[in-house]
């Protein structure tokens, strides 16, 4: 079963859970299953249309995602995760 890891920034919706088991067979199943379980955990990532936020990237162990292309295929012991970028500013 795959494993999502959760950055702190996104884990109201999973109660504090840094890694939550999921069933999927694509990204996009993944991220579903994982909003299933953890309602509101997609609003933090997601715009109206479905698509990433910029700044949101997904990885697949230690790969990137192509184009955090959701419906890429994950294996059954893997971990996708999550990567918020955090901008800030100067003073």
């Amino acid at each position: 079963m795959p494993v999502i890891l959760v950055p702190p920034p996104f884990r109201g919706p999973t109660r504090g859970e840094e890694q939550v088991a999921v069933e999927g067979g694509t990204v996009g199943e993944c991220l579903d299953a994982l909003e299933a379980a953890c309602p509101g955990f997609l609003a933090l990532m997601t715009k109206s249309d479905g698509s990433l936020f910029p700044g949101i990237k997904l990885f697949v162990g230690e790969d990137p995602v192509p184009d955090n292309n959701l419906s890429a295929s994950i294996e059954t012991d893997a971990q996708l995760s999550v990567v918020a970028a955090i901008g800030g500013g100067s003073h």
